[in-house]
């Protein structure tokens, strides 16, 4: 999840660190981070169960810079793989005034987003779904997140109360290690074996 600016240039997308000078084009090449890198890199950590949400594209100083887009452009996505936006690509989300008093643009994504990811058994799928509507319903239209999913299993962040209850009491087991028996004394270190067959360091266990 990131919030914050986002710098469009020659089709790629860009997150703006803090205490970035940007003036022109290169600069964002330069200083900024491209967005499809930092996918690689969570598609590489988490294959299967990545998700990326970015909150941006409100009128800011970088829309009077030449050669510059603020809002971020639709990518091309890895597989089972989630991207969601705030806004619709390559438009500016209204500014906190459409409504004054009212309406505020990034809150209304945000607070919608954190809702409803809470609710019990509802896939990751669902959960934007349903953000979209009510974030276009409370903006009166005037705002309109985006998504697009490649994930062949949607993803529920909230189990329902029962799975939930199975989960805590997994849990609460004592830990069984496969192909391994557990001595009662933890005189000797257990070698434990990592995934793909690697040999991870040897551990005690108590």
């Amino acid at each position: 999840y990131y919030s914050g600016h986002v710098a469009e240039v020659d089709g790629v997308n860009y997150l703006l660190p803090l205490r970035t000078a940007i003036e022109t084009a290169q600069d964002v090449e330069d200083q900024a981070v491209d967005l499809g890198t930092i996918m690689f890199n969570i598609d590489m950590a988490c294959p299967g169960k990545a998700i990326v949400v970015l909150e941006s594209g409100q009128d800011n100083f970088l829309s009077q810079k030449e050669g510059i887009g603020i809002s971020p452009l639709e990518m091309e996505l890895p597989a089972n793989f989630t991207l969601a936006y705030s806004g619709s690509p390559g438009v500016t989300v209204p500014s906190l005034d459409v409504a004054p008093g009212t309406y505020g643009a990034l809150d209304t994504f945000t607070s919608a987003l954190a809702e409803l990811m809470e609710e019990p058994g509802l896939g990751f799928g669902q959960v934007l779904e349903d953000t979209t509507a009510k974030v276009v319903e409370e903006s009166q239209g005037a705002q309109t997140p985006w998504y697009a999913m490649t994930a062949e299993v949607d993803i529920v962040l909230a189990p329902e109360e029962e799975e939930a209850d199975e989960v805590d009491d997994a849990e609460n087991q004592p830990m069984q290690l496969r192909g391994t028996q557990v001595k009662e004394t933890a005189d000797e270190p257990i070698p434990m074996t990592g995934a793909a067959g690697r040999h991870a360091p040897e551990q005690v266990v108590e």
